[in-house]
């Protein structure tokens, strides 16, 4: 994401955690809790994709396991909000149908790829009422993208160059289809918290405030692999003579916020490996991006 689209994701992201942690209150409108379900599932895929394109922004590696991971994370979302939906509409043959979509995407891995194909064609047929909560037809269709993709990747890893470009273009459509969500049903929705749940809603009002959140620091993000390729999980990265410091998690990858400019130096380092450090210049809302082999 470039530096506005990153800014408008976590603007969402701040609105939607507030939501999530008074669930209890929202969901006393029956049909909100199924929209702040397929929010977190839209916010999530663009997570994934924004993910694909910093691990492998070349598009040349294999990428077998992340999109392994990313279509069975969706694959659940999606199955939980059929399941969801079901219960709205008691419809007790579709919630049979997830029930063992969910139980059959922990003990059957393998089925990935048919599992979730199952779980589309119940999308598909149920479109029109699904977008009403949310989930609209650029989502399931944005499902559909994912299951072709691990397709590719598993029957032939070296086309996964070509997704990058696919990658790019979904993104930008996801961040709209985001921004029609917040701005229309949830906006429409809170608005009926107004008198009965003030503090509810005003901290809802202030969240949507925060239009531009990176102009107050600089992002810093490190993805560190080994001499063969491999991420390099757990190697500490840190800002010279700060506090302002992460860990990389299984995939190489850590982001920090740092509200500095200038130059600085970033060391990275991990026990039996040699310690890298790199000299960057800062500056303030950019994004800062280092590739390092340790």
């Amino acid at each position: 994401m470039n530096k506005l689209q990153q800014a408008r994701f976590e603007a969402y992201q701040l609105t939607l955690e507030h939501l999530e942690a008074n669930l209890a209150i929202a969901k006393t409108i029956p049909v909100f809790e199924m929209i702040i379900n397929s929010a977190r599932l839209l916010l999530d895929t663009i997570y994934h994709i924004d993910r694909q394109l910093l691990i492998n922004p070349g598009g040349e590696t294999d990428r077998k396991e992340l999109e392994t991971n990313n279509l069975a994370s969706m694959a659940f979302r999606f199955s939980s909000a059929l399941l969801t939906y079901s219960s709205i509409k008691q419809d007790v043959e579709l919630r049979k149908r997830n029930l063992f979509s969910l139980t059959k995407l922990k003990e059957a891995p393998a089925k990935l790829k048919g599992i979730s194909e199952n779980i589309l064609t119940d999308a598909k047929k149920l479109a029109a009422g699904l977008e009403q909560y949310g989930i609209s037809t650029l989502m399931i269709e944005n499902f559909a993208q994912m299951i072709d993709a691990y397709g590719v990747v598993v029957t032939a890893p070296r086309k996964a160059e070509a997704l990058k470009s696919q990658d790019v273009g979904r993104l930008a459509e996801l961040l709209s289809e985001a921004s029609r969500i917040f701005k229309e049903q949830i906006k429409t929705t809170m608005v009926q918290f107004k008198d009965s749940h003030i503090e509810f809603y005003q901290d809802y009002l202030n969240l949507r405030k925060v239009v531009n959140p990176y102009t107050t620091y600089t992002r810093i993000n490190v993805l560190a692999k080994d001499k063969n390729g491999n991420p390099v999980k757990g190697a500490a990265v840190q800002v010279e003579g700060t506090e302002f410091a992460g860990i990389t998690d299984e995939d190489g990858l850590v982001t920090m916020k740092v509200p500095m400019t200038g130059d600085v130096v970033i060391q990275v380092s991990k026990e039996g490996y040699s310690r890298v450090t790199v000299e960057k210049t800062l500056t303030r809302g950019s994004m800062v991006r280092i590739r390092i082999v340790l």
